[in-house]
């Protein structure tokens, strides 16, 4: 009888065995125009490792702008070389994301202030902002910015507000803005 469970049991572990290596998984349907398999990998420096936040500037896909998460700095990556050039904009901070509309650039902390440069005075080793908007959205903790070219927009998303709380789910807040600046 010991046997017969036995030969049983390693019969069905083989099958349980059998059936996991027989999923297939499927990459998901790439967007129009993209193909999956295209792609170039770009090895960068170890100075980029703490980077939160990129973006390209409209119709310029030669150089990608990027924010240190920590120090205050922006990156100008040359592509496809992965070379880059620091430009340094002020102290140590929490620096979340980074946003270009027309030829400003628009950069995020968490608290829901910004700084603002205009593209053509990111170029040296320091870079000083035109404009600093202080904590100008309502308490929160702010991760991501988007500039949306069509309208004219940035949009923040915000992690924890205030208003969150109160909502069963897993919340996110987001607020917009037409840029005057």
């Amino acid at each position: 009888m010991m046997r017969k469970e036995l030969i049983i049991f390693l019969l069905f572990g083989c099958l349980a065995l059998l059936a996991c290596g027989q999923q297939v998984e499927e990459a998901p349907p790439a967007p129009s125009g993209y193909d999956w398999s295209a792609y170039e990998k770009i090895i960068l420096s170890d100075d980029l490792l703490e980077v939160s936040g990129i973006a390209f500037a409209p119709g310029r896909y030669d150089t990608l702008y990027a924010q240190q998460d920590e120090e205050g700095a922006i990156f100008r990556v040359g592509l496809p070389s992965g070379k880059y050039k620091r430009i340094d904009f002020g102290n140590a901070g929490d620096y979340e994301d980074i946003a270009i509309l027309a030829d400003t650039l628009l950069l995020l902390e968490s608290d829901g202030s910004f700084y603002g440069f205009r593209l053509d005075s990111v170029t040296g080793k320091k870079s000083k902002p035109f404009g600093y908007f202080e904590k100008i959205l309502p308490k929160g903790e702010y991760e991501g910015l988007f500039a949306d070219a069509l309208t004219g927009s940035y949009y923040a998303l915000c992690k924890s507000c205030k208003g969150d709380k109160k909502v069963s789910r897993q919340p996110s807040t987001g607020y917009s803005g037409t840029t005057t600046l």
